[in-house]
Order: structure tokens, then sequence, then C-alpha cells
């Protein structure tokens, strides 16, 4: 007689403490870790209505400047008697849509203040329009527009701008060409006429520049220009030429034009 021997299988006790199937899930987790996500949830939500219990006070604003510009100051008064979250939530929205604003943070005071500090743009240069005076910032975005024509700026009767715009590359160009150049004794108006640009020197002389180029070689070549004119002018008289008319630019080399 054959005697069969079946293998029998002990099935574990299971330890205690260890963890337990979640229905769904298809993993363990420990009561270690049911405290601990209890503990993270729970502290979630206590700081959350401890944010909702803080009433701010005050919102108030800083700049590079010290004090903000009013236009800012203005569109914050509204914000105040909110909780921190609500509070925090419409100085955002309302600082993200000021276009006098580059980059700002925000900072909750002990006392119950809201501060934002702020780098506002600064309109520190300027494009005269037909009946208007567009001014804009280094990244040639216009901030302001006043009335009237504005001294020390390119003249383009043609340019139309809003607030919010930026300038078009041929604008960006004559203001950087001018911005170079604005220094030199004698430089007057700077304009557009036709297809060039146009700027009045010493005794008359026009100065002729293309509407678009390399400013930095341009400002180059007219600085060297006015530092030998008076030696150019005399060796013109010396050759029976009274008086240069016009200087151009849009050339290689320097054109001029006189009379004789």
């Amino acid at each position: 007689m054959t005697l069969s021997r079946e293998k029998k299988y002990r099935i574990p006790r299971r330890s205690r403490g260890i963890g337990r199937v979640l229905p769904g899930l298809g993993f363990k987790i420990s009561r270690l870790g049911i405290w601990k996500i209890s503990g993270i949830f729970l502290a979630t939500l206590i700081i959350f209505l401890l944010f909702n219990l803080i009433k701010i006070k005050r919102v108030g604003c800083k700049s590079q400047f010290t004090k903000c510009n009013s236009a800012i100051i203005n569109d914050l008064a509204h914000i105040n008697d909110q909780n921190i979250i609500n509070t925090y939530r419409e100085v955002k929205n309302t600082i993200d849509d000021n276009i006098l604003i580059n980059s700002y943070y925000i900072h909750f005071d002990l006392r119950g203040d809201l501060i934002v500090y702020v780098n506002e743009r600064i309109p520190e240069h300027c494009l005269n329009g037909s009946n208007e005076t567009y001014y804009f910032d280094d990244d040639f975005l216009v901030l302001k527009i006043s009335d009237g024509q504005g001294e020390k700026c390119v003249n383009n009767p043609n340019s139309s701008y809003e607030v919010g715009d930026h300038l078009e590359n041929n604008d960006k160009f004559a203001h950087s060409l001018f911005s170079r150049i604005a220094n030199i004794t004698h430089i007057g108006s700077f304009k557009y006429e036709h297809n060039y640009l146009t700027v009045e020197y010493y005794e008359g002389i026009k100065l002729l520049f293309p509407l678009e180029g390399n400013s930095e070689v341009l400002s180059a070549r007219v600085y060297y220009v006015v530092t030998q004119f008076d030696k150019i002018k005399r060796g013109l008289l010396e050759d029976g030429i009274s008086k240069v008319s016009e200087i151009d630019f849009r050339y290689d080399g320097p054109v001029m034009r006189y009379q004789v």
C-alpha cells in the first residue's frame, strides 16, 4: 500500500498593529500612518480657521520711493475689514491688474496690517504724438498720456497709443537714438519727416537718420562728426563752402550737403 503525504500550509496570524488593507485601495496603512494623516488634516484645518478669524485692520503700500504712487494707494484703499485670506486674494488681484507695478511682494504684520512692497514702473521717457504726449518706461510700455507737447521728446505725429501699449519698433529706435545723442550741445528737436528722422543742430544744420538700424553705431558716428566739426568747417571754408545745410547719416559714411 502506498501512503500519500499531503503538505499542510499554516496560515500565519495577522500581527497586531501592523496594518490593514483599505477597501478598494489595495494597500496597507498602519495605525501610525492614520494618526499622521489625521494630524496633518487637523493642523491644516486649524490654520485655515485661524487665518479666517484674523482680521486685517489696514492695507499699506511702500515702494522704492518710500511712498507709493497715489493711483496705487487709491486702488488699495477700498480693501479693508476682511480676513487675511480674502484680503490677500483681493490685494493680489488688484495689484496684478495695475500697470504701474513691475513687481511686488505682500507682508503680513502681526499688528494686523498687510503691507504691499512694490517696485513701480517709471514713466521717464516721452514721445509726442499729434496732440498728446506718451510717457513710457525702459520697457517701452506706455504708462501715461497727457495733452500737449513735451520737451526733449521724439516727435511723431502719426503715433497713436493707449495706456498699456508697447511702442512700435520705429518709435523704439527713434527714442533709443535720441537718448544717446540728446546730451550733445546744440542738439534740438527730433522728429519724423517722410521716411527718415531729422534732428536740429548747430546753426540750423539738420542731421538725417534712417528709421531703423543700430542706434549705438549711428550715435558713435554723430559724436565723431560733432567733435571734428570745427576742423571740418574750416576745411570747407577754404574750399569756398560757406554753410553746411545737412549731414546725412543714412549712409555708411556721413554725407554733407552745403551751400556755396
